[in-house]
């Protein structure tokens, strides 16, 4: 059985202890944990015994194995089309940020539309449209806690992204709004304020959706994850 060496050595000095002393609070032989320590593999038996000086779960010794692991495809080029088809839907979401805001005053009816848009194209480009789905289906779970969760550290690694990502697309939109209004229109010093409050509308959507939306679902996502690790079992009652 494959166990996390690097992880046991960590434990192991965490505790000032020697590969002696954990050989003897552990009753296993002392060229055991060096074998372990240096191959990585031991017995059930002996994961047993380590995981119950450690107080941990035996599952926590262990390897985890990651998509890393294997190939992300059989082809050698593959095609990612969340990329293929967001990256013009973000150009072309950029175009009307401009054209919009050059030419229509009250463009803040889309605007949040649009902040939404981008940020779920960017979060598709980078995570796949299908994983996208499915963090938005368990979207429920902030309602309710789903009798088995799975994949829950692959969608908080998502919606950390996504608040992330909202963030970004507010703040480049609201300077790009600024921009275009400095080019588009004769500055009135009087209205400097109107202009400033226009500005700004984008990166207002943006945050209402990250502290509003994204931040307690992950807060939610993380304390499904503590449930879990819990009860050691990926059912959640």
């Amino acid at each position: 059985m494959e166990i996390a060496k690097d992880k046991l050595i960590e434990l192991r000095k965490e505790r000032g202890w020697s590969q002696n002393r954990l050989a003897t609070i552990s009753g296993l032989g002392e060229r055991t944990v060096q074998r372990i320590e240096k191959e990585g593999v031991c017995s059930l038996e002996s994961v047993l015994a380590l995981a119950s000086v450690f107080e941990l779960s035996p599952k926590d010794l262990q390897v985890i194995k990651t998509s890393e692991d294997k190939p992300l495809s059989d082809n050698t080029h593959p095609i990612n089309w969340s990329g293929l088809i967001g990256f013009p839907v973000l150009m072309f979401c950029a175009y009307l940020i401009i054209d919009l805001t050059g030419k229509y005053p009250n463009w803040e009816r889309i605007s949040s539309a649009l902040i939404l848009g981008l940020t779920f194209v960017f979060a598709g480009i980078s995570h796949g449209a299908r994983e996208i789905y499915s963090c938005l289906i368990s979207t429920t779970w902030v309602f309710r806690i789903p009798v088995v969760a799975k994949n829950i550290n692959a969608k908080i690694s998502l919606v950390k992204s996504l608040h992330e990502y909202a963030c970004i697309v507010g703040i480049v939109s609201s300077a790009v709004c600024g921009l275009t209004i400095m080019m588009h229109t004769e500055i009135d010093p009087e209205h400097m304020t109107d202009y400033l409050t226009y500005a700004l509308r984008p990166l207002f959507y943006a945050i209402l959706f990250a502290e509003l939306w994204f931040r307690p679902f992950k807060h939610r996502l993380e304390y499904i994850l503590q449930l879990s690790t819990t009860t050691d079992r990926e059912k959640i009652k």
